[in-house]
């Protein structure tokens, strides 16, 4: 699925930012990265008919729900913050298939 039609950004700690780009992203990881444990997760949306959400935590979890799937869940233990970022880049791509197999990769 490539076209995104609309993205968005959203902090526990308050932040919101609409078209969200990978430099959003990557300033919320910046700023993830310095908060407490209690507001340490942010969350890029895809809004293109239905809704596909990519969540990731301090302690390196991402979690992920897709359109195509949205009763399924996806959770998996990040390896690091390289990684985080290049699934950050895939989903603003619209690339969702190659961030799904990649999320599915060793379960």
């Amino acid at each position: 699925m490539k076209g995104v039609k609309e993205t968005y950004l959203e902090t526990l700690w308050g932040d919101s930012t609409d078209n969200a780009t990978l430099e959003d992203v990557q300033i919320a990881i910046s700023k993830l990265k310095k908060m407490d444990d209690e507001h340490a997760a942010f969350w890029v949306g895809i809004e293109n008919g239905g809704e596909s959400i990519l969540e990731i935590h301090k302690d390196l979890t991402i979690i992920a729900v897709f359109e195509d799937d949205p009763k399924n869940e996806i959770t998996k233990q990040g390896v690091d913050w390289k990684e985080i970022e290049n699934l950050y880049r895939l989903f603003l791509n619209g690339e969702l298939s190659e961030v799904k197999a990649l999320l599915k990769e060793g379960e």
